[in-house]
């Protein structure tokens, strides 16, 4: 996993399987299967009201914002 999925999967994420990819990590998050919760994966406290799909779509800004500030 690269540095900027790591950080960005842990600003958002208190746990989730460690071998799991990130790609993955964020397609379950979207999946219309799941809305608010999945079982091995935990959303800090602050997201919680927030739908995994918004979940998702922060973790994917804040790599996009980790890249650009540290390329």
């Amino acid at each position: 996993m690269k540095t900027a999925e790591h950080f960005a999967l842990d600003e958002w994420l208190s746990e989730y399987p460690e071998g799991m990819s990130y790609e993955a990590i964020i397609k379950l998050l979207k999946s219309k299967k799941y809305t608010w919760k999945i079982d091995e994966i935990t959303v800090w406290d602050v997201v919680e009201d927030c739908t995994l799909d918004q979940v998702a779509g922060f973790i994917e800004s804040t790599k996009r914002h980790f890249e650009r500030v540290t390329e």
